[in-house]
């Protein structure tokens, strides 16, 4: 053999070797979530055997959600727990979303909409408006349980129900359910199973979970708090600067040593994130940024990390499989062992996709589309490492925010 087809077939076979040992690690981990950690569903049959029903106030942050905030409030108004209130936070909304809100509300006494129109000096405005309910809406005072969910989101009419049920049983202060996410245009199908993927890979679940060492995350989309354990750690006051407010209260919950539960909800819970491409790559380089502590170079290494074993090393494997069905005689009498490593990396890796892909409700059809959505991804993750270090404001919530490499 030829000294430079011998370097590329011992390259391809070290590629597929490091495919192989990383998508097994995946699975791995991926069975070991499953059977340590519920889904939210478990939390419907808990419900259903319930005792008391402790109070519980649901806090709706929304600027600007005339297109999404009437699914969400038939999705409140259907709920099925005896003692819930919800407030509607109106922050600085100059569309028509204050007048959907009181009109699909009608007369439904178990709602408040409290209007913010000012976001206070160098809060940002999610937070702002959060702690202006928190402080100025009297009803949540005497609430045992204080529940803060984003305007895009639906809830199943058993949504309140089985996470205070859940939340409960597993002994947990806080619990974050990490939405069922929806959409069928080419990003949400391409994309967005990719940069969800990269998220928990950076944040897993099952690390989340645990008491020590753990791994602080919540989904600010969903999260129930114990009230008493959310005025321990200070509430929103306390991360007030923050962009990323959920990985924040996660951070100040383990500093507090207080016990949180971040669980797939598994259609409990829907949400639809962003509705254009540019809403979606502006989105998620801020989800990144943040998740990155604000560090371009964990961007950038992470960027390569999804891009090597998302795209790169698939693609190596696959034109290694390939040239060995097309010369059989390739690797001599080592033909039929290379032949095995390579199609267990292959297996491995699509394995893996498709264990996340059923977890995560995605359609199963689109998983060929991943290896595309990666590289995309990785080049969101770039994109904003730069951004980052050139000082490139970030838009977000009507106010735009100049973040400072780390």
């Amino acid at each position: 053999m030829p000294i430079v087809s011998l370097i590329v077939l011992v390259s391809l076979c070290v590629s597929t070797v490091a495919l192989l040992g990383y998508w097994t690690v995946g699975i791995v981990q991926i069975v070991r979530t499953t059977v340590k950690v519920p889904t939210a569903r478990a939390g419907l049959t808990l419900a259903r055997s319930r005792g008391r029903t402790p109070s519980v106030c649901v806090i709706i942050a929304s600027y600007n959600e005339e297109k999404v905030i009437e699914g969400l409030l038939n999705s409140l108004r259907a709920q099925d727990y005896p003692n819930v209130r919800f407030i509607m936070t109106l922050d600085r909304c100059t569309d028509g979303t204050a007048a959907i809100c009181r009109r699909v509300i009608g007369g439904d006494p178990r709602f408040v909409i409290h209007e913010v129109s000012r976001c206070r000096e160098g809060w940002t405005g999610k937070v702002s408006a959060m702690w202006s309910t928190v402080s100025d809406v009297p009803s949540v005072r005497d609430s045992e349980y204080l529940l803060f969910a984003d305007a895009d989101t639906i809830f199943s009419k058993e949504c309140v129900s089985a996470s205070v049920a859940l939340l409960e049983h597993r002994g947990v202060e806080m619990l974050s359910l990490i939405s069922t996410l929806q959409g069928n245009s080419w990003f949400e199908l391409l994309v967005q199973p990719a940069t969800s993927l990269e998220l928990m890979r950076q944040y897993p679940i099952i690390r989340a979970n645990r008491d020590q060492p753990r791994r602080a995350f919540a989904n600010g989309q969903f999260m129930l708090f114990k009230a008493d354990a959310y005025a321990a750690i200070g509430g929103h006051q306390e991360v007030r600067f923050d962009l990323l407010e959920d990985l924040a209260l996660a951070r100040r919950m383990e500093q507090a040593q207080r016990r949180v539960g971040v669980v797939l909800a598994d259609d409990v819970l829907y949400c639809r994130m962003y509705p254009s491409w540019s809403a979606f790559a502006n989105g998620w380089q801020r989800i990144f940024i943040e998740a990155a502590n604000r560090r371009s170079g964990r961007l950038v290494r992470n960027a390569a990390i999804l891009r090597i074993f998302g795209t790169i090393l698939p693609v190596l494997s696959t034109c290694l499989l390939v040239w060995m069905l097309v010369e059989p005689s390739l690797a001599g009498d080592l033909h039929a062992w290379v032949l095995s490593g390579v199609i267990a990396g292959i297996v491995a890796y699509w394995s893996a996709l498709l264990m996340v892909y059923r977890l995560a409700h995605a359609p199963i059809w689109a998983v060929p589309g991943f290896p595309v959505g990666a590289w995309i991804a990785g080049w969101l993750m770039r994109r904003a490492a730069n951004d980052l270090r050139s000082g490139t404001p970030i838009a977000w919530g009507g106010k735009s925010y100049v973040l400072e490499d780390r």
